[in-house]
């Protein structure tokens, strides 16, 4: 398995990127560098890339994600349908090589690269089977991968790279510089909330400890917990959450922040039925519910 950035992850709801990622991830060998989520502001505007690898003696790709069903029209316009029938019309290989040249001029400017990087980029529509022959002027045939090529994503890495000599670039420093300078690039909401899915993971199981505060909970009214990242204070809101919604009392599960609060919906969904609070959200969110 490639060396993943972030480990685990957070997909915004969108199934196409999951689905490029995952295939990635099983795909490519250990030493390669699979990021996801990459931002960089610069005057141009904003810029999200959403997967690159970086991969020791091959090359150095980004990859444009686009889900629903896609259609290259007459025209030459590229459009996405989603699953409520609503069309939209998109540039994906414009949205990919902007995000390239933007993330090249940043690791110029911040010294990672005395020289431009070679690198290149394809586009995936994970959820479209494309009909033979269907190609565009910026946006060639092979550098598209749809959803029937995602088994051999990894062969098609391979044969790009190779085809345009990314290689010599692409040594193992190289890659892992960049790799180490767009780590931070990432949204901040979204590094927040795969550091609470990591975190989540890791404490699956109650400690000796964390069972104990749960415990002095039941004879307590209020109480509060304080510990440092990765303490499992999240887990145990949702675990307190849980056990007085078993008890059959009315549970609102609060927060300030609203990524967290996403985070800890998506948490309380996960529960049986009879264990779920009542209302998730955040405590500015609570005032406009009705109960």
């Amino acid at each position: 398995m490639p060396i993943c950035i972030p480990e685990n992850p957070h997909f915004n709801s969108s199934e196409g990127e999951k689905k490029v990622w995952t295939a990635l991830r099983d795909q490519l060998p250990d030493h390669a560098y699979l990021l996801h989520g990459i931002k960089i502001l610069d005057d141009d505007g904003e810029h999200e890339i959403d997967t690159i690898v970086a991969w020791p003696g091959v090359g150095i790709v980004f990859i444009e994600i686009k889900g629903g069903y896609i259609e290259h029209r007459y025209d030459g316009t590229w459009t996405t349908t989603n699953r409520w029938n609503q069309t939209t019309t998109i540039d994906p290989a414009g949205q990919a090589a902007k995000g390239m040249y933007a993330v090249r001029k940043y690791l110029m400017t911040a010294d990672v690269f005395a020289h431009n990087i070679r690198s290149l980029f394809l586009v995936a529509f994970p959820d479209t089977d494309l009909p033979i022959g269907v190609s565009a002027v910026d946006l060639p045939r092979n550098r598209i991968v749809d959803q029937s090529e995602l088994a051999s994503l990894k062969d098609r890495i391979i044969s790009e790279c190779h085809h345009q000599g990314l290689q010599s670039f692409a040594t193992s420093e190289n890659c892992q510089a960049l790799a180490d300078a767009l780590a931070d690039r990432r949204d901040p909401s979204s590094l927040w909330i795969d550091e609470s899915v990591n975190r989540l993971a890791r404490i699956k199981q109650l400690t000796v400890g964390q069972q104990r505060v749960l415990d002095t909970a039941k004879r307590m009214k209020s109480f509060l917990v304080l510990g440092p990242a990765g303490s499992g204070k999240t887990y145990l809101a949702v675990e307190q959450a849980r056990r007085l919604a078993e008890q059959g009392k009315d549970v609102a599960l609060l927060c300030y922040s609203q990524g967290l609060a996403q985070h800890l919906q998506r948490q309380a969904e996960k529960l049986p039925p009879g264990q779920k609070p009542r209302h998730v959200g955040t405590f500015h969110g609570l005032g406009s519910t009705v109960w």
